[in-house]
């Protein structure tokens, strides 16, 4: 038996990516134990919906589509909504998931069917310090998988809205997915969109092949293709090279960065600290990653715990591929 509380608890549960609104979907649910003799069950189940949804259907789509794999890149994403008056009660936020963590938005437009044009141009405002609000339109939360944009509600049926954003792609085949929310519902359920040629992008200055009328559905369009890259890890570096842990808060500690890309699942990564001697000074990192770019901190310590002397020190990344390991070594200094 399951607490009824528990069943309500918003930070729980795990959301429904079929394409919606649909009268009926199909769960399964998988049950893994280690333990022989060990019983499993479902103590309660609880569904939270949209009713009625926020459009008939949002379709969305993300260009350019093909990019250089790891650089920054200016995407525009577009939302067409689909809705019949009087059926739907409109969506006034938009949360789109992204591999990287957004450091930078462009333009925020939306556009009416009769040509009215409400926007606002987020270029150069930071993102620390949320909310940032620029005229109608808010950027009210970023973390490493996504941002969320507030703006005037959309109720019109082919009213569009673009959305101005850099990211960068680690891995073929990523896909950009989104989901239509409410402010006013008092739930954390979105709509998601669904893929297809939500507008003409070629306006926007980006390359849009879109062959189909707009509004019409498509596999794809949110999915962005890069080069299949021989290097799986990529763009090891130390940030700052040289840094001075003394405990006055300045450059105490050095990142120690890298790439992962088209690795699907976790894979071993280890990150090893050595003096020039080939001694071992510290083993920083062993965990499993994915594809995604990452950091981590040396503070100047040993595996000890103690500040190492001032010198030159190399760090090794090494990824255990299913197609074997793959190394990256760099150079950190420390100074006093």
């Amino acid at each position: 038996v399951v607490e009824e509380g528990l069943l309500s608890a918003t930070d729980l549960g795990t959301g429904i990516v079929s394409p919606g609104p649909r009268r009926y979907f199909q769960f399964m649910v998988e049950f893994e134990s280690e333990d022989f003799d060990a019983a499993t069950g479902v103590g309660g189940l609880a569904f939270e919906a949209i009713t009625p949804p926020f459009a008939e259907e949002l379709l969305a789509e993300i260009a350019p589509r093909t990019v250089q794999l790891g650089a920054k890149t200016r995407f525009v994403y577009a939302v067409l909504n689909k809705s019949r008056a009087g059926q739907a009660r409109g969506f006034d936020q938009l949360h789109i998931d992204t591999p990287l963590r957004v450091e930078q938005l462009g333009r925020l437009e939306i556009r009416l069917p009769d040509g009215a044009v409400n926007e606002a141009d987020f270029s150069g405002v930071s993102l620390e310090g949320l909310p940032v609000r620029q005229g109608d339109f808010s950027v009210i939360e970023v973390d490493d998988a996504g941002f969320t944009i507030s703006f005037p509600r959309i109720v019109e049926e082919n009213a569009v809205l673009k959305v101005e954003f850099d990211n960068a792609v680690l891995r073929f085949g990523t896909i950009f997915t989104g989901q239509g929310l409410d402010s006013e519902s008092g739930s954390v359920v979105g709509q998601e969109v669904v893929a297809g040629n939500a507008a003409d992008l070629q306006e926007d200055g980006v390359e849009d092949g879109d062959l189909q009328p707009l509004g019409v559905s498509k596999i794809g369009n949110l999915s962005v293709a890069v080069p299949i890259a021989r290097d799986l890890l990529t763009n090891a570096r130390a940030e700052p090279p040289v840094f001075s842990p003394n405990g006055d808060g300045i450059n105490d500690r050095a990142q120690l960065n890298y790439d992962i890309t088209n690795i699907a699942s976790p894979t071993p990564l280890t990150i090893k600290i050595y003096d020039l001697a080939g001694r071992l000074v510290r083993r920083l990192y062993d965990a499993d990653d994915i594809s995604g770019r990452y950091a981590h901190a040396w503070d100047g310590k040993n595996g000890a715990g103690e500040l190492v002397s001032p010198g030159h020190y190399l760090f090794t990344i090494e990824l255990e591929a299913g197609t074997g390991n793959e190394r990256e070594v760099g150079l950190v200094s420390v100074v006093y």
